[in-house]
């Protein structure tokens, strides 16, 4: 399910893609460890890197629905068009 959910991503931004790719990496690897490789350290390490990118993305999402002062960049994916706001 998170290889279609990352797929999906492309159409976004680039900071919603690193998320989904790192959630996937994070999930590869806890399953890994759990069939019995050495990867639940690592695995645990990519689980922090992507709460991380998931703080980023919440909070340019926050900053960029309401008037602010700054906003962060969120690396948007070229030849998409960013869909209308209501």
């Amino acid at each position: 399910m998170s290889h279609q959910m990352f797929v999906a991503t492309f159409r976004t931004n680039g900071v919603t893609i690193a998320l989904f790719g790192a959630l996937l990496v994070t999930f590869a690897l806890l399953t890994f460890a759990k069939f019995g490789g050495q990867t639940e350290r690592i695995g645990g390490y990519f689980g922090l890197l992507t709460a991380g990118i998931a703080w980023y993305v919440a909070l340019a999402g926050l900053l960029s629905s309401m008037p602010s002062a700054f906003t962060l960049p969120v690396w948007p994916v070229r030849g998409v068009e960013p869909a209308p706001r209501s």
